[in-house]
């Protein structure tokens, strides 16, 4: 890719694992491919795989990417699972395979010059299940979709930060692409000083359920200093979470400050019934990992109870209850 170090950003992690039959077949990583027929340089008319312009591929930003094997055939009781690479032109049969040895990285750009895919596990023997593990990762050039990775540095109070939160977004009432507020949350002052901690340790949960319900169903990424961004894999819409939002609805001025829960589509149409199927499952997820994290720094009957009453709140307009 003749790129400048620092350039190449990680847009998705995740852990592969393939049992008994597991396997994959030719695919490239950024567009959905097909075999064309093209003559060769002597004539001849042959298959030859080319992106396919009427499919669209779900991430064609991704330029490159990469499998790290996590294990081997001996501990994980496995044969065969090679990584391949395919041939272009010949229907996408195998033409290279690289052996499964811990340790071992494979890395290739996104597009169909690397055809690639995973031969079928097959069980070693018949004490244990098969379990072939691997660390697979894909990149881009764009900032924007770099994926978000939790902070495991120790964050130190800053007693120093203004007590007042950041002004709320307003939006035009009659703009199809403003964000829905699905839900306010508001923060007890006492932990404020607290509220980077609480967004690192929203961001761990979050892309802890980047799987769920399967293998690529949302993406995390942070957006600028006090924003989460939670991606569904159809792009129909999104939720974010916004830290540190000035609250004025607390009495006895117990809260200043808030986290905004909204939704976003592109205003041309409503979210895909998967998406919203699946957002009221993870944000009930959300809301009992904010009620465990903000109770377990709370000081005192008063503040918990007036924060299991705001996420009681943020529940109620919920349409499906907790998974």
């Amino acid at each position: 890719l003749n790129l400048c170090e620092g350039t190449l950003l990680v847009d998705f992690t995740t852990i592969s694992e393939k049992t008994a039959g597991g396997a994959h077949r030719a695919h490239a990583d950024n567009c959905l491919h097909y075999f064309k027929d093209e003559p060769n340089a002597n004539g001849v008319i042959q298959k030859v795989a080319t992106c396919d312009p009427n499919r669209e591929h779900p991430y064609p930003n991704r330029v490159a990417a990469s499998i790290l094997y996590l294990n081997d055939p001996t501990s994980g009781n496995f044969d065969g699972g090679q990584f391949y690479f395919a041939n272009r032109t010949n229907n996408g049969e195998v033409e290279r395979s690289v052996e499964v040895s811990l340790g071992r990285m494979v890395y290739f750009t996104s597009g169909v010059e690397s055809l690639h895919g995973a031969l079928p596990v097959q069980k070693l023997s018949e004490s244990k299940v098969p379990r072939r593990l691997a660390l697979a990762m894909w990149y881009v050039f764009d900032p924007a979709l770099e994926e978000f990775v939790p902070s495991f540095q120790r964050v130190e109070n800053d007693a120093s930060r203004p007590r007042r939160g950041k002004p709320k977004k307003t939006y035009d009432p009659n703009d199809p692409e403003a964000p829905k507020e699905l839900f306010v949350i508001p923060i007890p002052n006492s932990l404020l000083e607290s509220m980077e901690t609480l967004l690192q340790s929203m961001g761990t949960f979050l892309v802890s359920k980047q799987n769920t319900p399967s293998i690529g169903s949302w993406k995390v990424s942070r957006y600028g200093d006090d924003t989460l961004h939670v991606l569904f894999k159809d792009h129909s819409a999104m939720f974010s979470l916004d830290f540190g939002v000035a609250y004025s609805k607390s009495r006895d001025n117990m809260a200043d400050t808030s986290i905004v829960v909204e939704r976003h589509t592109d205003g041309n149409k409503p979210p895909s019934l998967p998406y919203q199927l699946q957002e009221s499952v993870i944000l009930h997820g959300v809301l009992d990992e904010l009620e465990k994290l903000l109770t377990n720094d709370a000081s005192g009957n008063g503040q918990i109870n007036f924060i299991g009453a705001a996420v009681e709140k943020a529940r109620n307009t919920l349409p499906a209850r907790r998974a």
